[in-house]
């Protein structure tokens, strides 16, 4: 890329990409449980929202 000015924009959206700034990962609860006051069941999916 030093010597290619050109490439920088497509890298740039290749390190977006391999490493967004907002991350959402899934889980699924594998039994019953409470988070916060809020029940969450067997099975149920569980996303965590974090901004960096």
């Amino acid at each position: 890329m030093a010597n290619d000015l050109s490439l920088v924009p497509t890298m740039v959206e290749e390190v977006l990409r391999f490493y967004p700034p907002v991350q959402v990962p899934s889980r699924i609860a594998i039994k019953d449980v409470e988070l916060s006051g809020k029940a969450i069941r067997e099975g149920g999916a569980v996303t965590a929202c974090s901004i960096s």
